[in-house]
């Protein structure tokens, strides 16, 4: 019982430092929400990927874009989902 006391304690305060003050604190590879994907990819390379972005099921408010990832990149590719404008 007293193991149990111990582990749950021990949960319970270390969860405090996985969070953040602000959602922008969070960043993969140095994009976070709120910049702009001009700061990381050309227009003309943003305009090709909107115009064969896939779009939520059943809605057309949101569509996923994806590119490949540049050399040195931890991942091999980043997709960002975006909310149309009206």
């Amino acid at each position: 019982m007293k193991k149990f006391i111990l582990v749950l304690f021990l949960l319970l305060n270390l969860q405090s430092l996985t969070k953040a003050d602000d959602i922008k604190d969070f960043e993969i590879d140095g994009r976070s929400i709120g910049k702009s994907l001009l700061e990381f990819y050309s227009l003309k390379d943003i305009k090709i990927e909107v115009e064969t972005a896939t779009y939520y099921p059943k809605s057309k408010k949101m569509m996923v874009v994806g590119f490949r990832s540049k050399d040195g990149d931890q991942y091999e590719k980043h997709e960002f989902h975006i909310k149309k404008k009206r």
